[in-house]
């Protein structure tokens, strides 16, 4: 597996829980509530969105497979759409697999909307920086509900030493 990416991988996957756990405080009515601030999507839409990005580019352009999206109907509070993200989690592990050593190299997918020229990286990197975008939207509504979301950064690699 190409160890690079897989671990700057398992840096965003693992930013996820503390997101999931500001969303649970919101409660499920909030959490499926449409939202002027994001445009009338609920934030359980714009959460799904972010798994819905992977499952798009890396299972479907980049793994060549013909799946639908996630429903966002079908996860009626955060913690249930964690499994749409196991999903994603899931088919970038195969991504990375399949193209050990050979992340940049290009190939050509053609998919139900368009013919395009792709490299690995790039197929999980795209998903990697909307997920933060989205995520950055999804934090703002959050704290408008009051919700104090802590930190949802980047994790960082080694915990912090005492200063002194």
């Amino acid at each position: 597996m190409a160890q690079g990416l897989a671990v700057t991988y398992d840096w965003v996957r693992r930013t996820r829980e503390p997101l999931v756990k500001a969303l649970g405080a919101l409660g499920a009515d909030r959490y499926a509530a449409p939202q002027a601030t994001l445009a009338g999507d609920s934030v359980r839409d714009r959460h799904l969105h972010m798994a819905q990005c992977y499952i798009h580019w890396v299972e479907r352009v980049g793994l060549e497979r013909d799946v639908p999206d996630p429903d966002p109907a079908d996860y009626p509070d955060p913690v249930s759409a964690l499994a749409a993200f196991e999903r994603a989690d899931r088919a970038v592990a195969e991504l990375l697999e399949r193209h050990a050593g050979r992340l940049d190299e290009e190939f050509v997918r053609t998919n139900r909307d368009f013919t395009g020229r792709f490299t690995a990286r790039w197929l999980l990197s795209h998903p990697i920086t909307h997920e933060f975008h989205h995520k950055g939207q999804i934090v703002v509504v959050v704290r408008m509900f009051g919700v104090d979301p802590g930190d949802t950064d980047l994790i960082y690699p080694f915990p912090f030493a005492p200063n002194g």
